[in-house]
């Protein structure tokens, strides 16, 4: 009985292992709405990455409405080309606006990495010829 509660355990403690070097997300008290032109999220504890795709014309005039509160830890918000270089880094804690007009054509990108961040934020985006 003794070498399989022990060998229980042992399993036990690998899978824990495995679960916590595994996971690169956090999310306590969570709660998003993603629709085609908006992403927003409150959260009491946010550790990882969203990421949302602006599908975009050459020439295209893009405007970025953010709005963001960020209560503990750290919340970064990028805007990345097609290549995925880092066209924009936006500040938080800040309602901002940011245009930029597209250089080619594809999928840019919204990314907000949490890194035990609390608090909130709103991003819509319209996108014209």
């Amino acid at each position: 009985m003794g070498i399989k509660l022990g060998i229980k355990s042992l399993l036990f403690g690998f899978v824990l292992i495995g679960l916590s070097v595994c996971s690169t997300s956090l999310r306590v008290g969570w709660f998003s709405r993603n629709l085609p032109t908006q992403t927003k999220a409150s959260y009491n504890t946010f550790t990882g990455t969203e990421r949302r795709q602006i599908e975009v014309d050459a020439g295209d005039k893009v405007v970025l409405d953010v709005q963001s509160e960020v209560t503990k830890g750290d919340l970064d918000i990028q805007i990345l080309e097609p290549d995925k270089d880092v066209l924009k880094r936006i500040e938080t804690n800040r309602d901002r606006e940011y245009t930029f007009e597209a250089e080619e054509t594809g999928n840019y990108w919204v990314v907000i990495t949490g890194d035990n961040a609390g608090g909130s934020y709103e991003i819509q985006w319209d996108v014209t010829s």
